[in-house]
């Protein structure tokens, strides 16, 4: 469950505003029938609450 591996190579280069931006894209992407993908958005939205703040 490695969410990084999702994120585009140039993640850590953006700004936290293109983060989040970036983390939402991802985060509408990932099927959260299962356990893994709820857990997943969880992560994500942890990130953004990080970079927002």
């Amino acid at each position: 469950m490695n969410i990084e591996a999702e994120l585009p190579e140039d993640f850590d280069e953006l700004s936290d505003e293109k983060k989040v931006e970036e983390l939402e894209e991802l985060e509408k992407k990932i099927d959260d029938t299962d356990d893994a993908g709820m857990v997943k958005k969880r992560m994500i939205q942890e990130l953004k609450r990080n970079y927002a703040s």
